[in-house]
């Protein structure tokens, strides 16, 4: 399992216009969800690829 900081590089490696500073807001959990997804779209894609939203979490958010 990747620790926080080896999430965040990761993360960086795949999308370098990520603020450090912005990613250092998210817990590990979330983090670790979020490269998974990056990973997903670096995939081609084909009928049979799928992304399913993890329960309990928000289709978006807005900055109050």
């Amino acid at each position: 399992m990747l620790t926080r900081e080896q999430l965040i590089s990761a993360i960086l490696s795949i999308n370098s216009t990520a603020a450090v500073e912005f990613l250092m807001n998210f817990d590990t959990i979330d983090l670790r969800r979020y490269f998974e997804r990056l990973q997903l779209t670096r995939e081609p894609r084909s009928g049979e690829s799928v992304w399913v939203r993890p329960a309990g979490t928000c289709a978006f958010s807005a900055a109050a």
